[in-house]
């Protein structure tokens, strides 16, 4: 496995950007690849827009929760399919931003709802899976939620 950072906390775009250069001096940099939850799905266009001439594709869903990205839980919100795989077959990735984890966690501590998996399990799952996904030869990047 190359590389899989993990940011806790508000992370301001310019770390974003460090990162994917940082990264960028070791692979090539080619298309990013963003999946997960909200901060996903509605941060894409932002990384767009930061990471000029590198293509973004958004395959985030709001909504979405670690376990339904690990394919241990059935059922993802009507708007998006929570599938890395399906994900990674839209085309060829340098980078991966995963979003992940909030909803698990607002699911089983906040709400004390009812859950198949708790949300540490389903990050981790949903994490290898994408790295199995990836072959572990593309960077990924978590950046935790400030709850």
């Amino acid at each position: 496995m190359k590389h899989i950072v993990l940011l806790r906390g508000p992370v301001p775009m310019p770390l974003l950007l460090l990162f994917l250069l940082m990264t960028s001096l070791q692979t090539s940099m080619g298309d990013i690849l963003v999946i997960g939850d909200s901060w996903a799905e509605f941060g894409a266009e932002m990384l767009e827009a930061s990471c000029g001439g590198k293509a973004v594709t958004n395959r985030g869903v709001s909504s979405s929760t670690a376990a339904q990205w690990a394919d241990k839980v059935q059922g993802c919100p009507a708007r998006g399919e929570c599938s890395v795989e399906a994900a990674f077959a839209s085309g060829s990735y340098s980078h991966v931003w995963l979003s992940i984890g909030g909803n698990d966690f607002i699911e089983e501590v906040c709400s004390g709802g009812s859950v198949e998996m708790n949300w540490e399990e389903a990050i981790e799952a949903a994490l290898e899976k994408t790295v199995t996904t990836t072959g572990g030869d593309i960077p990924i990047l978590m950046i935790g939620y400030s709850l």
